[in-house]
């Protein structure tokens, strides 16, 4: 939530300046930790492969996103 508004905010205010932002399109979705423990119980650890390569990719499409815009704010910035 706090990243959310300070993504938000950031991207308005360098709109505002004239600085071009990409759009950001990858939301990390809420996942049920007990659930994801349950179920990883339940199938003897074979969700849990599946829980960790979720995590993981989650997390790389957040680093990517930040990739792309940082690109775009070095770009304007003639850095």
């Amino acid at each position: 939530m706090r990243q959310r508004r300070f993504t938000t905010l950031a991207f308005t205010t360098l709109s505002q300046l004239g600085v071009p932002m990409p759009q950001e399109v990858h939301v990390i979705p809420k996942r049920s930790f007990a659930l994801n423990i349950v179920l990883t119980l339940l199938t003897l650890g074979i969700f849990g492969i599946y829980w960790e390569y979720t995590l993981f990719s989650d997390f790389n499409q957040h680093f990517e996103d930040h990739k792309v815009i940082e690109e775009a704010m070095l770009s304007y910035l003639g850095a």
